[in-house]
């Protein structure tokens, strides 16, 4: 298949054309285990991509050979499988997907489509499955400062969350799972988490390796904790001004509730970054779940009116930059998930607008829904009928705006990934004690976080009292 012709084709059928592809090798067979990594450096943790659960670089490895920042021990025997045919059980989110009756899209087949992976099919799976790669795709966490504490994030990317439960104690939980969530036991013996961003050795660490593997990155992206607050991520941006790399993605995730301070030196150092074409894009990626008094409780810290103020500020201040919602598709997110889909065609025809010239994007603001698969007492997975029709709806009124030609619109693919979700969903609701635990644990989470942080669930979620008082008699 010619590029010419690549470029012609629809992107949903493209992903498909990807997805055959790879099953050439392997039905395991993914770009992101060799040229993807998201590095929670604060912890000496990777992992590629956000799927599976990270695991541990080895300081004296990393001593030896500083590409072992990525190219793990484990990470290769995980290659190894894959180039084998196999699949590796660390990657069960996107086997769930890819098991579901219907012909479903996995994100193996979306990232592997992506331009920083496609073009390398062919040579990878020719390499040794024990060869250094250097990633192409690189993110980074250098450590959980955070101002926020999302239901389902944990102490590990918040810092604040970590010093509520260093106050509190453990959340009165019963399934030992959503306990360890929360718990920060592991995080206190000396080197498991470096509460300081000096002093740290994976981040001397990175910064000895990041000039080696600078030039082959396609895109940078920072994560956290709130990247913004962070030292290193302007360090990053000052080695970017002295070392251009005019064909660089420069990516970041943020919560949209720093200091003004904060986001008014990033925006200003990004647009001197793009207008002396030092970088060729920015994307700024934000979580959101559903709009209102709910998103406000599921991320405890988030106002509304800050946040959306300060993306117009974002989006009027970089030249032309992309905007991406994260959306973490949890339970607490289906009762209003159509005020959300509303919000964000409503951005789309504020700033898509916008857009002009050479620099124009088919599209400027994005979302994605991946499914919440933990802590399991905030997943769907112990959603009721009622849940499940409300699911439906939120489908059927997206499906009706669907129009690949306008993007002001919601596309095929975009449908097709909302659709997928509400299928596992379906699919995989718990039953019997499983379901019983998960439920009452819920009930539990609901009345700790209200006593913990002065909310108020029920005037959030006024819909759900039935479904409350159900989960704490379960």
């Amino acid at each position: 298949m010619s590029d010419e012709s690549t470029k012609n084709m629809q992107y949903h059928d493209f992903v498909k054309h990807t997805r055959d592809k790879l099953n050439k090798t392997g039905h395991g067979f993914c770009m992101a285990k060799w040229y993807h990594v998201s590095m929670h450096l604060h912890v000496g943790k990777n992992h590629s991509c956000y799927h599976p659960t990270p695991h541990k670089m080895n300081l004296d490895e990393i001593a030896q050979n500083p590409a072992a920042l990525h190219n793990t021990k484990h990470k290769k025997l995980q290659r190894k499988m894959m180039l084998e045919g196999e699949r590796p059980p660390e990657c069960q989110y996107c086997w769930a997907i890819e098991d579901l009756k219907g012909d479903n899209i996995s994100d193996r087949h979306l990232r592997s489509s992506e331009p920083w992976a496609y073009k390398k099919i062919e040579e990878t799976k020719n390499l040794p499955w024990d060869a250094d790669v250097n990633p192409s795709y690189l993110e980074l966490n250098f450590g959980n400062e955070c101002q926020l504490k999302c239901s389902y994030c944990a102490p590990m990317a918040s810092s604040s969350w970590f010093n509520e439960t260093a106050k509190f104690g453990n959340w009165p939980l019963e399934n030992r799972v959503n306990v360890g969530q929360y718990d920060i036991q592991s995080y206190l013996p000396e080197g498991t988490m470096y509460k300081r961003e000096e002093g740290n050795p994976y981040i001397e660490a990175f910064w000895k390796w990041f000039p080696d593997v600078y030039p082959d990155l396609y895109t940078l992206r920072f994560t956290g904790g709130e990247p913004l607050l962070s030292s290193n991520v302007f360090k990053v941006i000052d080695y970017i001004k002295e070392h251009p790399k005019p064909d660089l993605q420069f990516d970041i995730n943020s919560n949209m509730m720093i200091p003004k301070r904060n986001l008014e030196k990033f925006c200003l150092s990004v647009k001197e970054l793009l207008d002396e074409k030092k970088i060729e894009r920015v994307k700024i990626y934000t979580s959101t779940d559903t709009w209102g008094p709910q998103a406000e409780w599921i991320r405890n810290g988030l106002n509304l009116e800050t946040y959306e103020a300060n993306i117009d500020y974002m989006m009027n201040t970089i030249p032309n930059p992309r905007f991406g919602f994260m959306i973490t598709f949890c339970l607490l997110a289906i009762p209003q998930f159509d005020k959300l889909l509303d919000k964000i065609l409503e951005l789309r025809r504020k700033y898509n607008d916008r857009a002009a010239g050479d620099h124009y994007y088919e599209q400027r603001v994005n979302f994605d829904t991946p499914y919440t698969v933990e802590p399991p007492h905030l997943t769907a997975r112990i959603a009721d009928d009622w849940f499940i029709e409300k699911l439906e709806s939120h489908l059927a009124y997206m499906h009706s705006l669907v129009d690949d030609d306008d993007c002001n619109k919601f596309s095929t693919l975009e449908y097709m990934k909302f659709k997928r979700v509400v299928e596992w969903v379906k699919t995989n609701r718990y039953e019997g004690e499983e379901l019983a635990v998960n439920r009452r644990d819920f009930a539990r989470f609901v009345d700790e976080h209200d006593r913990r942080r002065g909310t108020d669930w029920h005037a959030a979620f006024p819909e759900l009292k039935d479904f409350y008082l159900m989960c704490k008699n379960s």
